[in-house]
C-alpha cells in the first residue's frame, strides 16, 4: 500500500503518444527537446504506470489520470498537468519550466473516472536550479473515505433516542455484485449497501435504516423467526458474523447464548438444494445451532461448498460439508502450534478470521494467539517459507510486528483477506490498523489506521492518507473484485474504503 506506482521527476523525454497536457502556470510548460531558457531550471516529471493486469494490479483497474502540481516555498502554484494513460503505456512524462528558488514540492493526486483522490503523494522539498535539470521522487498512497456510514443506533446501555449511539459493525463482506453486507451488533440486524448506495435491511430488527431499531439486545423481542419463512420477517440475536458467498447465498451467524442459542444461518440467492435439502431463495433456514460462544465470527465457503466456520471460544474450525453433515476440520485441544504441524495434530487459540487463496490454502488469524496461520493444501513456497500440504505454518507472528512498530500492545488479528496478487491483509482492533502480509516474503506493512479516535466523530481522516487515518477498534475486511479494501470501523459505526 505504501506505493501505487512510481514518480520520479527526472530528466526524461515528453512521450509522443502521451494524453494533451494542461497547464495552468506563469511559466509554460516547455516542449520536449526545447533548450532551457536563460536564467530558468527545468522540472521534469515522468509517471510510470503500473500495469492494467487485474491479477497483478497495484492500483484499481479504471484509474486512468493523475494530476500533478509543483508549488513554490509560498505555497503558490507554480505549475500543473493531467496526465492519462493511453492504452499500452507504461510511461508518461511531463516538463515544467520555473523561476529558480527553494523549498518547491511536487503534489499528485491518482484520480479514477467515478472516484476523485484515490491516491496522494508529496514529494520532498527540492530546489530549482538555473539552467538545471532538477529530479525528485514522488510515492503514492491511497486515500481513505467513508463507503457507508456513520451508522447510529441505539446504546447497548440505555434503549432511548437519548443514549443513542453508533452501531457496532463486527464483520464485511462483498456479494459478486459489489453488494457490501454487515451485522450490525447495536441493533440485532444484518444490511446491506448495494453498488447504488442504498441501504437495506436484510434480516433482524432494524426498522429505520437510517439511524434506529426497535430496541437493544437487553430488550429485543423474543426470537420470532419461522424456520424457513421469509429472511425480511425474521429476527436477529446480536449477529456477528456474516458471509456473502460466490453464488449469492448469505450466511449469517447469530451469537447471543440465550435461547434460541448460536447460530448459523443460510438465506438462499435462488431455489435450490443446499446443504442436504431443498432451499426458497429469500427464506431463512438455521445450518447449525447449539455452537459455542461466539462461533462463527469467520466463515468462508471451500472450493467443494462445504462452509468453514470458526468456534472461537472452543479454538476449533469445523466444516458443514454440502449434504449437511458437520465435523472438526482444525482444533486438537492437545495438539501443538508449532510450524510443520500436521492439520489433525494442530491447537488453535482463539480462531476468528479466516481467508483462502486461489488455490485452496487456508488463512487462519489467531487473535488470543496472537498470530496467523496458513493450513497449506497445496505444497509450494508462500509467504517466503516452503510448506507441504496437510500441515500449519506461521505467516504472521504479532510479536514480531509490535516490535517492528514500537507498540505497546501486541495486535490481535481479526478479519482477512487475500487480494489478486495473493498478499493477506488483516484487520486488527489494539492497534487500529490494517497490515498486509507480502507474499512474496512475509513481510507486514501497516496500510491503514494507527491511531485510534477516542470518541465517535467524524474526524476520522477521511479523505486524506490511509495510514493517517484514525479507527476504533477494527473488526471487519473485506475486498471486492474491484481489489478494493472495505474496513468494519467498529465503534466508529461506519463502513471505509480505501484503493490499494
Amino acid at each position: 500500500m505504501k506505493r501505487f506506482l512510481s514518480l520520479t521527476v527526472g530528466g526524461l523525454l515528453l512521450s509522443a503518444c502521451m494524453a494533451p497536457v494542461r497547464t495552468a502556470t506563469p511559466v509554460p510548460a516547455v516542449p520536449a527537446m526545447a533548450p532551457i531558457a536563460e536564467g530558468i531550471g527545468r522540472v521534469s516529471v515522468s509517471i510510470h504506470w503500473p500495469a492494467r493486469n487485474r491479477q497483478v494490479q497495484l492500483i484499481p483497474f479504471d484509474a486512468s489520470m493523475a494530476r500533478i502540481e509543483v508549488f513554490d516555498a509560498s505555497g503558490s502554484l507554480q505549475a500543473s498537468a493531467s496526465v492519462s494513460q493511453a492504452s499500452g503505456q507504461v510511461q508518461s512524462s511531463v516538463e515544467f519550466d520555473l523561476p529558480v528558488g527553494s523549498s518547491h514540492y511536487v503534489q499528485v493526486d491518482l484520480d479514477a473516472p467515478t472516484v476523485t483522490r484515490i491516491a496522494a503523494g508529496r514529494s520532498q522539498d527540492f530546489a530549482v536550479r538555473r539552467n538545471q535539470v532538477v529530479s525528485v521522487p514522488v510515492v503514492l498512497e491511497p486515500i481513505i473515505k467513508t463507503f457507508f456510514g456513520p451508522i447510529s443506533a441505539y446504546s447497548i446501555s440505555g434503549g432511548t433516542t437519548a443514549s443513542r449511539g453508533f452501531a457496532r459493525i463486527y464483520g464485511v463482506s462483498v456479494g459478486p455484485d459489489g453488494t457490501v453486507y454487515f451485522p450490525d451488533f447495536s441493533d440485532n440486524g444484518v444490511r446491506a449497501v448495494g453498488p447504488d448506495g442504498v441501504e437495506r435491511v436484510v434480516v433482524g430488527q432494524v426498522t429505520d435504516t437510517a439511524t434506529e431499531s426497535q430496541g437493544t439486545a437487553a430488550t429485543v423481542a423474543s426470537d420470532t423467526s419461522e424456520e424457513g419463512g421469509l429472511a425480511s420477517q425474521a429476527t436477529a440475536r446480536i449477529p456477528h458474523g456474516v458471509l456473502a458467498a460466490k453464488n449469492g447465498d448469505l450466511f449469517v451467524a447469530d451469537t447471543l447464548l440465550t435461547s434460541p442459542g448460536v447460530r448459523i444461518r443460510l438465506i438462499p440467492a435462488t431455489t435450490g438444494a443446499r446443504f442436504g435439502s431443498q432451499r426458497e431463495a429469500g427464506h431463512i433456514y438455521t445450518l447449525r445451532k447449539g455452537l459455542g460462544s461466539f462461533a462463527a465470527v469467520g466463515m468462508l465457503q471451500d472450493q467443494d461448498g462445504a462452509l468453514l466456520y470458526t468456534e472461537q471460544a472452543k479454538n476449533e474450525i469445523w466444516r458443514l460439508a454440502p449434504d449437511g453433515s458437520a465435523s472438526l476440520f482444525v482444533g486438537n485441544a492437545t495438539g501443538s502450534i508449532g510450524d510443520g504441524t500436521l492439520q489433525a495434530d494442530a491447537s488453535l487459540t482463539g480462531p476468528w478470521g479466516l481467508a483462502m487463496d486461489a488455490l485452496g490454502n487456508l488463512v487462519i488469524s489467531e487473535w488470543r494467539g496472537f498470530r496467523i496461520r496458513m493450513l497449506c493444501r497445496a505444497s509450494g513456497t508462500y509467504f517466503g517459507l516452503p510448506m507441504e500440504a496437510g500441515r500449519l505454518y506461521t505467516i504472521m507472528d504479532s510479536v514480531a510486528v509490535r516490535d517492528q512498530y514500537a507498540m505497546s500492545v501486541t495486535p490481535t488479528p481479526r478479519q482477512m483477506a487475500f487480494d489478486r496478487r495473493g498478499d493477506l491483509y488483516f484487520v486488527e482492533n489494539l492497534s487500529n490498523s490494517v497490515y498486509r502480509v507480502a507474499h512474496t516474503d512475509g513481510s507486514v506493512t501497516r496500510v491503514a489506521g494507527g491511531t485510534q479516535t477516542i470518541t465517535n466523530s467524524l474526524q476520522v481522516g477521511d479523505d486524506g492518507v490511509a495510514t493517517s487515518a484514525s479507527f476504533q477498534l477494527p473488526m471487519g475486511l473485506a475486498i471486492d473484485g474491484q481489489n478494493r479494501l472495505y474496513v468494519g470501523d467498529t465503534n466508529n459505526g461506519r463502513i471505509r474504503w480505501l484503493f490499494q
